[in-house]
């Protein structure tokens, strides 16, 4: 098993609660948005809201690239068995150590901590949280487009790196794209053959206090305080 912490230089403090169990993880160090050139190409291609700010904008990009990156070590060196997560998550090593991975779909990504969000900001209002976990098994779920979408990118697992190349190869090959967990979300309603599960309970799951110091963090009055998305 090999486990990506993507963290920023600046935020060295969040590798603290990975300190304990640290030989089982592999610091990589993020793209810092801000040192970006101007006339970087995913500064070009990304597709934001119109009135974003240059540097949130700078923070997507940093995020989208760090992912990338991670992306393209694995397919160079060929790693299977893979979990990418930010440094805003922490693991439930006592769940993943039960799982035999050899069992778990090898052909696709697999979600292993996210969250549930309606499917358009229309429906917000009427959408609920505790009718989208009503039905879920522990274990493997097919995420259902129809209900919900699975934002955030808090933990998701690559069996090959063969199934790594497909994702990578999807988002390298769009003239214009969105942030990380936008483009994440695209893939589970038009590309199921690239991600449609995930596990639940969630394995990787949000540190409350330091994703509210993140540059994003609001969905749709969630309880962000559980392991459950």
């Amino acid at each position: 098993m090999n486990i990506y912490i993507i963290n920023l230089e600046r935020d060295a403090y969040r590798l603290e609660k990975y300190k304990k169990d640290k030989e089982k993880y592999i610091i990589y160090t993020a793209i810092d948005g801000s040192k970006l050139s101007d006339d970087n190409e995913y500064l070009k291609k990304i597709i934001c809201f119109w009135n974003i700010s240059d540097k949130l904008k700078r923070n997507v990009v940093g995020c989208l690239l760090s992912h990338i990156n991670i992306m393209k070590e694995i397919i160079e060196k060929k790693i299977n068995k893979t979990i990418i997560m930010e440094d805003d998550a922490v693991l439930d090593f006592e769940n993943l150590d039960k799982i035999n991975l050899d069992e778990l779909p090898q052909d696709k990504m697999i979600y292993f901590g996210g969250i549930f969000r309606p499917t358009t900001i229309k429906n917000n209002k009427d959408w609920s949280y505790s009718k989208c976990i009503k039905d879920l098994k522990p274990g493997l779920n097919e995420i259902n487009t129809e209900s919900y979408k699975l934002g955030g990118t808090h933990s998701y697992y690559f069996p090959t790196w063969e199934c790594c190349e497909k994702v990578l190869n999807y988002l390298e090959s769009k003239e214009r794209i969105r942030a990380i967990d936008t483009e994440f979300i695209s893939i589970q309603k038009k590309r199921p053959d690239l991600c449609s599960q995930f596990y639940y309970p969630a394995l990787g799951y949000l540190d409350i206090n330091e994703a509210k110091q993140g540059f994003t963090g609001k969905a749709y009055g969630i309880p962000r305080n559980m392991k459950n998305y």
